[in-house]
């Protein structure tokens, strides 16, 4: 899917969120070694598919500290919402169904 994506750099994440102008960019910031992050790249998935304006992005958080710590992110799963490259919503822990209800409450079509 052209929507769900990987950063690896901190170049990267900044990219995406340029290229996603202004509709919605959800950041999951997540462990290997964490299982509820594996979980919730599934429910991330099955969104990604219904929602093709949206991008969703997985980012390793300790792959990537300089990002992790810029957005504070203390604990995984953590979601951050931006739309034209500010953060506008957060989501702390795995909350499928509160994701699912995050995304459809933020999205912006342009």
């Amino acid at each position: 899917m052209a929507n769900l994506v990987e950063a690896t750099t901190q170049q990267q994440f900044e990219d995406f969120l340029a290229r996603a102008g202004k509709c919605l960019t959800v950041v999951h910031f997540q462990a290997a070694w964490a299982p509820q992050c594996g979980h919730m790249n599934e429910v991330m998935e099955e969104l990604a598919k219904e929602q093709p304006h949206t991008t969703f992005v997985k980012l390793e958080a300790e792959s990537v500290p300089e990002v992790s710590e810029k957005y504070e992110i203390a604990s995984v799963p953590t979601f951050l919402f931006f739309k034209a490259g500010e953060k506008v919503d957060r989501l702390d822990g795995a909350h499928a169904p509160e994701l699912t209800k995050k995304v459809k409450r933020n999205r912006t079509y342009s």
